[in-house]
Formats: C-alpha cells, structure tokens, sequence
C-alpha cells in the first residue's frame, strides 16, 4: 500500500497535458481504424458504404 501511495505521490499536479497527448492518440487510431476498415481487434469490417449498397440493391 505504502508504494502506492509512494508512487502517487510522485505524479505531476497537472495531468491535463499527458492526458491531452492520450486523448489525441486515441481519436488519430480510431480515424485510421475507420478509414481502413478495421476493427480494434484487427478484423477487418465491410465498410458502410458496401453494407449500404447491399442493402439498397436487396430492396
């Protein structure tokens, strides 16, 4: 217990910036997932555009 709080203690007072920098990793992979089509597992997805396109010519 007492290492955690140790090691709690020792973090910066502002995190804004480091969680800032997180933030903005996350939303740049997942507009890349999108754009390639695949999930976060690494599975590729018909994109929506295909999907819709099926779904219009079944009609």
């Amino acid at each position: 217990m007492q290492t955690k709080l140790n090691t709690l203690a020792h973090l910066p007072d502002n995190l804004r910036p480091v969680l800032s920098e997180v933030g903005d990793y996350l939303v740049s992979e997942t507009t890349q997932r999108f754009r390639d089509s695949i999930s976060p597992k690494g599975e590729n997805w018909q994109s929506g555009k295909v999907i819709a396109k099926q779904h219009i010519s079944s009609a």
